[in-house]
């Protein structure tokens, strides 16, 4: 047996437009473009379309929802998850709350879709607009703008509408004219740099892949520009 064959055996991985099939050591798993597990009822709905022989993919006619779930990490602070399913939205959060050991996640909003693929494309078109927003995973820091802007989408198509732009870009203004020493966008990614290292520990850091090592100086880089920010504001006083 040669060493291409002895990789088949352990992982075999089949790539669709947007998710990827994997069967490694006799587990089968399906994952987005992420690499973040997909829930257990989108799963098995995928499999069940793929092995449909009626020409009609189930999961063109099953009904889903993009959702938006809270955490509260602190008495100020929460963590926002988007996410979607094709399974009832209680069903969900009752797994995630399992899953997150945490029973007092809440629902905040749902955007009800005529199919998995129309909410997998509006998850991910969520995803890359609150990309620099991320913590872990699908876990986003979100403020009230934010939520307002994400509270209006109703339907998938919403989000096309030019007056609906997500507000990731504005900056607020202080009482005196004067802008904010920190934009919005630095808020948030210093906000979302400390939810993530709160959550972990020297050695796995040690124990990530040189990308997302890459990452995280990228982001020691970042705080280092903060801090001449801060340095040079006190000493123009």
């Amino acid at each position: 047996m040669d060493k291409r064959t002895q990789e088949a055996d352990t992982r075999v991985s089949i790539k669709q437009p947007r998710y990827t099939i994997v069967f490694e050591n006799g587990q089968l798993r399906i994952v987005d473009m992420r690499g973040c597990e997909l829930d257990q009822s989108t799963t098995a709905r995928i499999i069940k379309s793929l092995l449909a022989t009626d020409g009609v993919a189930e999961e063109r006619r099953t009904p889903a929802c993009v959702y938006i779930l809270e955490k509260q990490v602190d008495e100020d602070d929460s963590d926002y998850k988007i996410g979607m399913t094709g399974q009832p939205i209680d069903l969900r959060v009752a797994a995630i709350r399992r899953s997150e050991n945490d029973p007092n996640i809440r629902l905040v909003h749902s955007i009800q879709c005529s199919n998995i693929e129309e909410a997998y494309e509006l998850e991910q078109t969520l995803h890359n607009y609150f990309d620099d927003y991320l913590i872990y995973r699908e876990w986003f820091v979100l403020d009230e703008q934010e939520l307002n802007w994400l509270s209006q989408i109703r339907t998938p198509q919403d989000i096309s509408q030019i007056s609906l732009h997500p507000p990731t870009l504005s900056n607020d203004v202080l009482l005196s004219g004067e802008i904010p020493l920190l934009s919005r966008s630095e808020k948030h990614k210093i906000n979302r740099m400390m939810r993530f290292l709160s959550r972990v520990g020297r050695s796995e850091i040690s124990q990530m892949n040189e990308a997302r090592k890459s990452e995280l100086l990228d982001d020691v880089t970042f705080l280092q520009h903060i801090a001449n920010k801060i340095e040079e504001a006190i000493y123009s006083l």
